[in-house]
C-alpha cells in the first residue's frame, strides 16, 4: 500500500478554522497561516491547524517548523504512527503491519479532517 497523500483546497482550511476556533480570533489564526507561503500551502496549513490542537498560541512556532522544513508539520499530522516508529522503524515492519500502520494514519487523519 502507497503512502497516501491528502488532496486539500483552501476551503478545508477555512472550514477548519471555524471549526476549532472562536469567531474573534479566526482572522488572526488565518493571517499567522499566511506566512508560510511555500510548498503545498492548504496541506501544510491543515497540518499547523490540526498539529496546533485549536491552540493559537502554537501557531507561530508550527509555521516556524513548516518554514525550516515543511514535513516537520505534514509527518507528525497526517502520519503521526509512521511518524513516531520512523522509517528505519517502518523498514522492519511486515507488509502487513506496514499497511496496517498507513491506513490508521490515514484513518485518523480523515477523521480529523472530516469531523464537524
Amino acid at each position: 500500500m502507497e503512502v497516501p497523500v491528502p488532496k486539500v483546497k483552501q476551503a478545508d482550511v477555512l472550514r477548519i478554522i471555524d471549526r476549532d476556533f472562536p469567531v474573534r480570533v479566526r482572522k488572526k489564526v488565518l493571517s499567522i497561516l499566511n506566512e508560510y507561503k511555500e510548498k503545498e500551502v492548504a496541506r501544510v496549513h491543515l497540518a499547523i491547524l490540526k498539529l496546533s490542537s485549536g491552540q493559537m498560541e502554537k501557531l507561530p512556532e508550527l509555521v516556524r517548523t513548516a518554514y525550516e522544513d515543511y514535513r516537520d508539520v505534514l509527518s507528525p499530522a497526517e502520519y503521526p504512527e509512521f511518524d513516531k516508529i520512523g522509517f528505519v522503524g517502518v523498514d522492519d515492519l511486515t507488509s502487513k503491519q506496514r499497511n496496517d500502520l498507513i491506513k490508521r494514519d490515514w484513518d485518523q487523519y480523515q477523521a480529523w479532517l472530516s469531523r464537524s
